[in-house]
């Protein structure tokens, strides 16, 4: 379980608020969904395996993001 090793968690902490900071300079467009809602792939996808494989219940989240470019051209 190193992912939960507070020490990898500080370090996946700082790499993803520089992501966040430098899509905040670029501009841009963010969206995100619970996927608990309605998992993609339907009942033996990649997302329904995240939220029901555990022992525990789990929250899971998917966020994205479009650059400039792509909001203009409709693209993700």
């Amino acid at each position: 379980m190193s992912l939960c090793d507070s020490k990898t968690l500080r370090s996946q902490e700082k790499s993803m608020k520089e992501l966040f900071a430098r899509f905040a300079k670029e501009g841009g467009e963010f969206s995100t969904r619970k996927v608990n809602d309605n998992p993609q792939g339907g009942e033996g996808g990649l997302e329904s395996g995240m939220v029901h494989g555990g022992k525990e219940p789990l929250e899971v989240y998917f966020a994205s993001w479009k650059s400039p470019n792509q909001i203009e051209r409709g693209q993700g």
